[in-house]
């Protein structure tokens, strides 16, 4: 076996020792040598390769730079007096990079990855490791060429480096140029309506024959009397006014501004109402818009605000208001004023009990409680007047089919009923038809009033289309009756969408 640099060449047989007993590295056998070098091949990774070359041929034990067996480091010069070391860790040796260089290919049984001998080096030819590390640096090259080619500094006309405002950023900024020159700005909207009908024909043919079949189901249908009478066919024209999806996204930037997020001052309506003269969308629908856009926003940006709880606490803990800090980070008031007493501690039951009863609180949180609230239409305690003019909505409409003759169940019978059979409410739509009713051409079981714009914004939307599929999964097809009317593009399959047009709303006014 040929020799190794600094290695055992020379060896007299004659086992040498270091003044405290230690055995020397350069006094190993030529088989030492041979289980160190495998060990250092077969190793999985440079760390456990150097490790090995500090430890020193197989058989010897390990001593340190600082003269402590057991700890990392490099072994101590033969030389050196008892109890001294090198002083600190230094680079390999020119014996051990040459140990390296000379050591065998690794080996592909799995007992070597063990690093268990495994006898099948002794026969084969040395190679040198430059090939693992020479396959090391050709992979390095090769992702460095990759990102140059997927780097937008050759973007950069100003040739200089890459920055957020300047010509190659990556982010999400607008004015980031370069590799953000391709971006197209999202989409307001939903896909067309056409295409999503095509893609759901099979999803509306279903809720249709599920509609249809209802009432010859062998299974219970849940709702249904059990001694109902045999079911009659009604058939309706329902003029249709709906908004077009341009002029919802016009109005859409006209209604929403950073940091605004209560009841808008006289002035702000009248100005909304001008810009709105001569188009296909009233004041009521705008402002119903806004509350759409304005529920998302507090939405997607929940998780956002909750990052900024500390700063929002320490700006607090400094004077400025939950009014002010709405303004600045443009986040509700009554959602900062919640992640600002849940940062100092409060629980949800406290704040939920603090905020039902405000006397509990001190004299500024309740200051900022009211003055929060106040400036708050999106997360607010108090929603009663909302929740009375929905449910006086749904009288009107249920009053209005009961006038044309068709026998219905209304939302609190089920609710009652249900809560009696399965513990709470199931599956309650405001309308449950008794009959065949069919409105424009296309059959409903059953109808849910809002009183609110049906926009064709995402979270409303999945929102109702999540509410939706439950009643079509029992009862199929059915319809949205929506107070201030609904986009042109607004597309929930199985699901009718129709205004209030026909609908006497003289006592909601």
């Amino acid at each position: 076996m040929a020799a190794v640099d600094g290695g055992p060449a020379g060896h007299d047989g004659a086992e040498r020792r270091t003044p405290r007993g230690r055995h020397d590295p350069r006094s190993s056998s030529p088989a030492s040598w041979r289980s160190f070098g495998r060990a250092l091949a077969c190793g999985e990774g440079t760390r456990r390769r150097v490790a090995a070359l500090r430890r020193g041929p197989v058989g010897t034990r390990r001593a340190t730079s600082w003269g402590t067996p057991g700890r990392p480091g490099l072994p101590r010069s033969p030389s050196a007096p008892d109890g001294v070391g090198r002083g600190r860790r230094r680079r390999r040796s020119r014996r051990q990079m040459g140990a390296q260089r000379l050591a065998p290919a690794a080996c592909s049984t799995p007992s070597c990855r063990r690093g268990e001998p495994c006898g099948t080096l002794g026969d084969r030819p040395r190679r040198s490791l430059r090939r693992v590390t020479g396959a090391f640096k050709e992979r390095r090259q090769r992702l460095l060429s990759m990102s140059d080619n997927r780097s937008p500094r050759r973007n950069n006309r100003d040739g200089g480096r890459r920055g957020r405002g300047s010509g190659g950023g990556r982010g999400r900024r607008s004015g980031g140029g370069g590799g953000n020159r391709s971006r197209r700005p999202k989409r307001y909207g939903s896909a067309p309506i056409a295409d999503a009908r095509a893609r759901s024909a099979d999803a509306i043919a279903d809720a249709n024959a599920k509609a249809e079949g209802r009432f010859k189901r062998d299974e219970p249908v849940m709702g249904f009397p059990k001694d109902m009478e045999e079911p009659r066919r009604f058939s309706f024209e329902w003029p249709l006014t709906p908004v077009p999806l341009a002029t919802e996204e016009e109005t859409a930037g006209l209604v929403v501004r950073k940091g605004e997020f209560g009841w808008l001052p006289d002035a702000r309506v009248e100005e909304i109402a001008t810009k709105l003269e001569g188009k296909a969308m009233s004041l009521e629908q705008a402002l119903s818009l806004r509350s759409a856009l304005l529920q998302q926003k507090t939405v997607y940006s929940h998780y956002k605000m909750q990052s900024r709880g500390r700063d929002l606490r320490a700006a607090y803990d400094k004077g400025v208001s939950i009014v002010e800090l709405s303004k600045r980070f443009d986040f509700p008031p009554m959602n900062i004023f919640r992640t600002v007493l849940a940062e100092k501690g409060w629980g949800k039951t406290k704040i939920k009990e603090s905020f039902k009863d405000p006397k509990r609180l001190k004299q500024r949180e309740r200051e900022e409680f009211e003055a929060a609230e106040a400036a708050d239409r999106v997360s607010n305690v108090d929603q009663s007047e909302s929740a009375e003019a929905a449910d006086l909505f749904e009288e009107i409409l249920a009053d209005w089919f009961e006038e044309q003759g068709v026998r219905l169940r209304r939302q609190p019978e089920m609710v009652k009923e249900q809560s009696q059979e399965h513990g709470r409410p199931i599956r309650t739509p405001d309308l449950l038809f008794l009959d065949h009713v069919e409105i424009n051409g296309e059959p409903v079981a059953w109808i849910d009033a809002k009183h609110f714009y049906g926009a064709d914004v995402e979270f409303q939307r999945k929102k109702m289309a999540k509410q939706m599929n439950r009643y079509i999964e029992e009862w199929g097809a059915g319809a949205i009756v929506y107070r201030h009317g609904f986009c042109a593009n607004l597309f929930i399959p199985g699901v009718t969408l129709l205004d209030a047009g026909p609908l006497d709303l003289s006592p909601l006014k």
